[in-house]
């Protein structure tokens, strides 16, 4: 190591946990990293605007904060008045759209708080292909935008279009000429467009996505109403928005090239009420009414949109309610006096949007977006405050450059530092032996999803500008004994006169290279069970308390069954460990993480619903 000044070298051994994602409170996104921009020239003064009525005249000017330092917490606001708007928690908020109204009041206020307003806007398809009628739009978007002292335009265009229609082409045309005009008028406006939650077409909305990136900054991408064609033999009440399909949905959109630093995921602040027919499975199935949409039976058209701020009050007096493990959604059954029938609810509360949150942050997004701000309740009372301090508290504060955050923590549970060298200047190569005499190694290395536990030797160089730093990891691992006790699991599961099997496991702990051996017996049968799966999870626990979050990674899964089993039926289950990448057992280390194991048995019937059972296993 060559250096020039006064120096000093240091190093240090470190046992360090890095959080991948916190797991609590604020969470942290990665942008891409650039070279800094050259100034800009200020924006040309508008040629026509509407006269002030902010008490500050800058608040009238755009935000003039370049868009790059920006990270995304988006929302769209339904014509609304101040006792609502005042409410929002605006230290997290980037950008908002005025979706359909207007009210300078607000752009006051937002301006204020160094937050972008944006207006919403939409075309007619059958005209879109006229050059005459893009350039008049355009026009008079942009000349409304000067007028009002906005900050970009959302484009919010939602209709059917084929893969080898005109307007396919005419709508990325138009998007790219809005773009231009925007850039004359001022090089920091922002123009966004909404896409739908998945890039397959979704509703017959096949746009050239890529097209449609190339001359946005953002891509909204409407993560939610996403059972608005479903293909069931029986129609079901269901999950707005699961969190699988929607990141899944995201992900397509980054396969195709989409930059993650222009996909902002937008999240629902509403759910949907269903009339049920039927009730059935202990309350948790609702049969509803069969509402095609688009060549397709079942649609969410069976039920009705209602704000996060209704159901709120709903839920006080459910009959029941429930979290369903695949879409992580709370649903819950009501019925109230006067209805004839039970309704059953699917909504987003702070936990499972918490979930989504993260998942966009595990994807590198430009941010989250939600639909709508004010849709929770506006007031006082203790109940309306204590859910708008759940769901603007689960917001992310996204733009951590603005609100003094960081990257994500790591803590040390241990620091052993020894000084090789006095104050004074290196002009040579120069080796120093060091030693750190019997060190504790308590948990062995990690690497998962959101945490990694390391070991690492640090070398310092103190310099008077600034320090020298590398580092080396030091891999760990734990020897350990077979345990002296190792029982069998025998379990018996099912449903009260329908379904009844025993599952046995041949132990309760296996290493790593072991093999799971265990036999299903069907006790009784009176489900017509298509076929059976065994699946092992991995479940990384981050956090404590509220603050909790679990990822779930499923190491492998198995077809153990394919038929409809008989009563009396015995099913052989042998699972090889050696293939997979598997760890030990994690038990709270240090308080901040857990690894544990699981297998997971799956019956799925005719009618593709799934009865599961998960067994905790010791790795």
């Amino acid at each position: 190591m060559t250096a020039r000044g006064r120096t000093l070298p240091v190093l240090v051994l470190v046992l360090a946990l890095s959080c991948l994602r916190p797991a609590a409170g604020i969470y942290f996104f990665s942008r891409d990293d650039g070279v800094a921009p050259s100034p800009l020239p200020p924006p040309p003064p508008p040629a026509q605007t509407a006269r002030c009525v902010c008490s500050l005249a800058e608040w009238c000017q755009p935000v003039t904060q370049p868009k790059v330092e920006l990270s995304e917490v988006f929302a769209f606001v339904l014509n609304t008045t101040e006792k609502t708007w005042a409410t929002f928690d605006w230290d997290k908020l980037t950008a908002i759209v005025l979706f359909d109204f207007f009210d300078p009041q607000i752009v006051c206020h937002a301006h204020r708080h160094k937050v972008r307003v944006l207006h919403n806007a939409n075309f007619l398809k059958a005209n879109v292909t006229n050059a005459t009628y893009r350039a008049e739009w355009v026009a008079r978007q942009v000349s409304f935008t000067r007028l009002h002292y906005l900050d970009g335009i959302n484009i919010d265009f939602e209709d059917p279009v084929g893969a080898k229609e005109p307007a396919r082409a005419a709508y990325v045309q138009l998007v790219n000429e809005t773009r231009r005009a925007l850039t004359r008028f001022n090089v920091q406006t922002v123009l966004t467009v909404d896409v739908p939650w998945s890039p397959d077409c979704i509703d017959g909305r096949c746009y050239d996505f890529v097209g449609l990136h190339n001359f946005t900054d953002m891509l909204f991408v409407m993560g939610y109403d996403l059972r608005s064609q479903v293909v069931s033999k029986e129609c079901l009440a269901g999950a707005n928005a699961p969190l699988n399909r929607t990141l899944a949905g995201v992900r397509k959109y980054l396969q195709m090239g989409i930059s993650a630093n222009k996909l902002v995921l937008g999240v629902p602040w509403y759910g949907y009420d269903y009339h049920c027919r039927n009730v059935t499975h202990n309350g948790t199935v609702c049969q509803i009414d069969r509402v095609p949409f688009r060549n397709v039976n079942c649609s969410d058209a069976a039920g009705s949109e209602r704000p996060y701020s209704r159901l709120a009050v709903w839920n006080r007096y459910a009959l029941q309610r429930f979290w369903s493990n695949d879409s992580q959604s709370p649903y819950f059954n009501v019925k109230f006096e006067g209805w004839n029938q039970t309704h059953q609810v699917w909504f987003d509360n702070a936990t499972s949007l918490t979930y989504k949150y993260m998942g966009a942050a595990s994807l590198k997004l430009r941010g989250v977006g939600i639909w709508a701000a004010n849709f929770l309740a506006a007031g006082n009372s203790s109940e309306d405050r204590t859910e708008r301090d759940l769901m603007w508290g689960a917001v992310p504060r996204w733009n951590w450059q603005r609100s003094g955050g960081g990257p994500p923590p790591h803590h040390e549970f241990l620091s052993l530092v020894k000084e090789l060298a006095r104050p004074g200047e290196l002009q040579q190569n120069i080796s120093y032996p060091f030693d750190f005499n019997q060190v504790e190694k308590p948990y062995e290395s990690y690497a998962g999803s959101n945490v990694r536990l390391r070991y690492v030797l640090r070398v310092t160089v103190v310099r008077r500008l600034s320090d020298l730093v590398r580092e080396m990891d030091i891999a760990v691992h734990t020897l350990s004994q077979y345990p002296d006790m190792n029982t069998s699991i025998k379990m018996e599961v099912g449903i009260e006169d329908c379904l009844h099997i025993e599952f046995e496991y041949n132990k309760s702990k296996y290493h790593l290279k072991d093999v799971i051996v265990g036999k299903i017996y069907f006790l009784l049968v009176r489900i017509k069970i298509k076929h059976m799966e065994i699946a092992i999870i991995k479940r990384e626990t981050t956090g404590s308390g509220p603050n909790t979050f679990n990822e779930n990674e499923t190491i492998a899964k198995y077809e153990i069954m394919d038929g409809a089993p008989v009563r009396g039926e015995s099913i052989p289950i042998r699972v090889f460990l050696a293939g997979y990448d598997l760890t030990p057992t994690m038990r709270d280390i240090n308080k901040r993480f857990s690894v544990r194991y699981y297998l997971n048995l799956v019956l799925v019937d005719e009618e593709d619903r799934r009865y599961f059972k998960q067994q905790f296993v010791h790795a």
